[in-house]
């Protein structure tokens, strides 16, 4: 297991990779490659794919960190981009001590800024979206998260990250997090969307190559060496 939990990729599906492609590349301005049936986004460190797969219905929940100096151009910057989301429109987190921003991509998939104050993230460079740092966060729906969360653990050896609940395990720690949440609990903030098992490949970073599918769930987790 790597000492930090950090994602270096992210599979997810959409039923528009065109639409999609338009938005990370021509609003977010972010590296964009595409193909007839996939794109992949660079976001810093980690890379955000979205495999076409039409009619595919679903929104996931996707975080990305900024660094912890600069969290309010990182909401001017996505203010001239995209709607920002919430009645509140940036959210202050007390117990995890960490910024957030929210809006949605062109496919309807909740998307967070967050600035984590816990990490040493803080950087000089005018903010763009070359300082988006990485992926940070994935949703992860299940039945019972606890229990998904002890299963992680077993298998990979980090543990819950801060406070919990029966229906909200944050799983990781402050480079990554795994958000698992019950089925039907709704997305913050007060989205109107609820959390369901979507088919996710996750890929982290480790210290040795193993795959693993996730027992009764749509979830594929891999570690994967330097």
């Amino acid at each position: 297991m790597s000492t930090a939990m950090r994602i270096r990729q992210l599979t997810l599906q959409t039923a528009d990779c065109e639409t999609q492609s338009a938005f990370y590349r021509d609003l977010l301005e972010l590296p964009v490659t595409q193909d007839d049936s996939s794109l992949t986004v660079q976001v810093g460190s980690s890379e955000l794919r979205f495999e076409s797969h039409a009619g595919f219905e679903g929104q996931y929940h996707v975080a990305f960190d900024v660094p912890n100096n600069q969290f309010a151009a990182a909401v001017a910057w996505l203010a001239a981009r995209a709607a920002i989301f919430g009645a509140e429109r940036v959210y202050h987190v007390d117990n995890w001590n960490a910024d957030s921003v929210y809006f949605l991509d062109a496919a309807g998939n909740i998307l967070e800024l967050i600035a984590r104050h816990t990490a040493n993230t803080a950087r000089t460079a005018a903010f763009s979206a070359a300082s988006l740092l990485h992926i940070s966060e994935i949703g992860l729906s299940a039945p019972n998260p606890l229990e998904l969360s002890n299963w992680l653990e077993v298998q990979f050896g980090w543990r819950k990250y801060r406070d919990h609940s029966p229906d909200f395990v944050p799983f990781g720690d402050d480079h990554g997090v795994l958000i698992l949440v019950a089925n039907g609990r709704e997305w913050f903030p007060a989205t109107g969307v609820r959390a369901a098992p979507l088919p996710t490949q996750v890929t982290l970073e480790g210290q040795r190559s193993v795959t693993l599918n996730v027992p009764g769930l749509p979830y594929q987790i891999s570690l994967s060496e330097r």
